[in-house]
């Protein structure tokens, strides 16, 4: 449903309904990223030892539904995850 209210839609002439039809301003939309991107999401030092990684191979599946995050399909651990701190391999 976010992405559906962010963009532009033809009923409302090429505006988005929860942005710019309330405000008369353009949403931004930099923080989009493509579906099956690799990313690499941060590991909370609680969870690791020393001599692990700082980071764990990810595939973005998705946006979080009550905050700023993203769910990710883990790897190493083929479970779903949440996190809000990562970088994504778009190259």
């Amino acid at each position: 449903m976010y992405i559906l209210n962010v963009i532009p839609t033809s009923n409302l002439e090429m505006m988005n309904p929860s942005y710019e039809a309330w405000y008369e301003m353009k949403s931004n939309v930099n923080h989009f990223k493509v579906f099956g991107y690799l990313a690499y999401a941060h590991v909370v030092d609680k969870l690791k030892k020393i001599l692990d990684r700082k980071s764990e191979a990810c595939i973005f599946f998705g946006y979080g539904e009550s905050s700023k995050s993203y769910r990710l399909y883990n790897l190493k651990i083929h479970k779903l995850m949440v996190s809000r701190y990562m970088n994504f391999d778009e190259g």
